[in-house]
């Protein structure tokens, strides 16, 4: 539970600060004013269904947890294979260019969601989620934290050196 609401709180305010920032953000992953117009659609669109991908890649996690990897990679296999149809019906049958893609990649990640939901949440599932659950426990999230802190700062140093190298580029 405790994964769930901290992943719904970071993803909303990440949404809501990356919403509110777009023009930066899309300049600083080196949009050029020619793109600038479709790029900032296209975030847009896919921004508010990261917390979709998020819900996935939390559920995955934990699916893998519980000694299930195939399941974790088969929302993952739904997804990717739902959102490359999706992409050509959307752009090449209906004609809507760079929103087609974001939708497609959005509903590609809720289906993944959906998959990995249904073996998590469903009637066999491994734990029980009750709403309880749900209530921050902040001594669980220190240690959260606390296992986790390595790995963010890594990840954001990734962020930071691609973002700065494509820019230069």
């Amino acid at each position: 539970g405790n994964m769930m609401t901290l992943t719904a709180t970071m993803t909303f305010l990440l949404c809501l600060g990356t919403e509110f920032f777009l023009d930066p953000v899309v300049k600083l992953c080196g949009a050029t004013p020619d793109i600038l117009g479709l790029s900032k659609t296209y975030l847009r669109i896919v921004l508010w269904g990261m917390a979709l991908q998020f819900g996935t890649i939390v559920q995955n996690e934990t699916i893998r947890a519980l000694g299930r990897p195939r399941r974790a990679m088969e929302s993952v296999v739904i997804g990717t294979m739902s959102n490359m149809a999706l992409d050509w019906l959307f752009i090449a049958a209906f004609n809507w260019g760079v929103a087609g893609a974001a939708v497609a990649t959005v509903i590609g990640q809720g289906l993944s969601l959906a998959w990995v939901s249904i073996d998590l949440w469903g009637k066999r599932a491994p734990m029980n989620l009750e709403p309880s659950c749900w209530r921050i426990r902040w001594a669980m999230v220190r240690q959260i934290a606390a296992v986790g802190f390595s790995p963010f700062i890594g990840t954001l140093f990734f962020g930071v050196v691609f973002v700065e190298t494509g820019y230069r580029n």
